[in-house]
C-alpha cells in the first residue's frame, strides 16, 4: 500500500507522501525528476511504436502510459 491505498493513486500520493514524507526528498529534486521524466515521454512512446508488440498491444500500452502520465502531470 502507498499512503494507505492499494489503487487509485494520485499525484499527491507519489509526490507528497512517497517523495517528501517517506524518502525525504527536497522539492527541488522532485521537480527535477519530474522534468527529466517528462523529457523521456516522447522517446518512450516512440520505442513503443517501434516495438514488436501487436498493434492492439501497442494501443493498450500507450493508453496505460497516458493514464499514468495524467496522474503525475
Amino acid at each position: 500500500p502507498l499512503n494507505g491505498k492499494k489503487s487509485n493513486f494520485k499525484r499527491s500520493d507519489f509526490l507528497e507522501y512517497y517523495g517528501r514524507e517517506r524518502l525525504h526528498l527536497p522539492s527541488s529534486l522532485i521537480d527535477q525528476i519530474l522534468l527529466d521524466f517528462q523529457s523521456c515521454l516522447l522517446p518512450w512512446k516512440e520505442l513503443i511504436s517501434y516495438s514488436f508488440l501487436s498493434t492492439e498491444k501497442k494501443k493498450a500500452y500507450l493508453k496505460l502510459l497516458d493514464g499514468r502520465i495524467q496522474r503525475l502531470f
